[in-house]
Order: structure tokens, then C-alpha cells, then sequence
């Protein structure tokens, strides 16, 4: 399963999917109105959690959200979304 398609059968939930990896994630978010943004947020030279909390930042408190990418850097990133915005109803598991 690809992003495009966890995006598109979210229906009107804001939803939000996240790549994560050691230097750049990539963001697809789409809005209530059908929209979709992409970003990339590069690493630059911020620590871990400096790194994850400008991802947070840009996932914004959305209705779901997938996270994927490497085991470690997912599910410490995971620990760090709930952590700021203390929802894990909110994080979507997707098979791998």
C-alpha cells in the first residue's frame, strides 16, 4: 500500500502520512475539502527530537495519521507524536 492510497481512502478525516527517515521525511497531508500538500523536512543538523517535533509541527493535530519508514526511527517518532499530542487513537497501523 503507497501513501496516494492510504490518502485517498481516509474519506473526509484530515489524515496525514508521514515517511521517516535518518535525514529527510516526507509529508502528504490531505484537508476535510479533499486537498493535498506534500513537503519534504530535512534533518539539517537538529538532534533526533528536534527533528521529530518539526514533523509533528508540520503534521499539525490531524484526525489520523500513518507513519512509515524504518522500524526504529517509525516507532521513535511514534513515542514523540503521542507524546506532544497525546493521541495514539489517532495513529493508523498499516501492515507491513
Amino acid at each position: 500500500m503507497n501513501a496516494g492510497t492510504l490518502l485517498m481512502s481516509a474519506g473526509r478525516a484530515r489524515t496525514s502520512v508521514v515517511t521517516i527517515g535518518r535525514s529527510t521525511a516526507f509529508l502528504a497531508r490531505i484537508g476535510q475539502d479533499g486537498t493535498v500538500s506534500r513537503r519534504s523536512i530535512e534533518r539539517g543538523l537538529d538532534s533526533q527530537g528536534a527533528f521529530f517535533a518539526r514533523i509533528a509541527d508540520a503534521i499539525g493535530n490531524h484526525d489520523r495519521l500513518v507513519i512509515l519508514g524504518q522500524e526504529t526511527a517509525r516507532l521513535a517518532f511514534e513515542r514523540e507524536y503521542v507524546l506532544i499530542y497525546h493521541r495514539p487513537d489517532r495513529l493508523v497501523d498499516v501492515p507491513a
